[in-house]
């Protein structure tokens, strides 16, 4: 993992060393167990007395607990090389759960790792507005070490 963070850091330097405004946007909540998957849901046909098991969401406390240990290293090395880094968590999650299906019933994910195309196009406005209006700045502590990346 450090030298695909470091090489990944490298390259993100040599572009923010040309000019470029880079930005890191990390991983949409994915489930680690098919969670996220519709298809886990719904077997290929439903007897009469089977319902299907639709699994709501999980905690983003549990999410971040699993995801963070990549994420925190991807984030660092983006943030040390110039990156703005971005994570999605804040859009896609409440304060407590990060859900898999909307208000509704509508599932959200396409596949355990990818959001259907509608969902992607209601929520993915945040996107263009963080890079218009937004500039966010790394954290660092005053000797110089970083904290951590910026949590949106």
């Amino acid at each position: 993992t450090d030298s695909m963070c470091s090489g990944f850091e490298r390259d993100i330097s040599r572009l923010v060393h040309t000019g470029k405004k880079v930005f890191v946007v990390l991983t949409i909540p994915i489930g680690a167990n098919n969670e996220f998957d519709p298809r886990q849901w719904l077997p290929g046909r439903l007897s009469a007395d089977e319902t299907p098991k639709i699994i709501p969401g999980i905690s983003r406390a549990e999410y971040r607990r699993r995801a963070e240990p990549v994420l925190r290293l991807v984030g660092i090395a983006a943030a040390r090389a110039g990156a703005i880094v971005l994570d999605p968590v804040g859009y896609m999650c409440d304060r407590a759960t990060c859900p898999t299906v909307d208000g509704n019933g509508d599932t959200l994910y396409l596949d355990g790792r990818h959001l259907s195309a509608s969902v992607a196009r209601k929520r993915a406005g945040w996107w263009g507005e963080t890079v218009r209006l937004k500039t966010p700045t790394p954290t660092w502590d005053g000797d110089g070490t970083y904290r951590g990346p910026t949590w949106l």
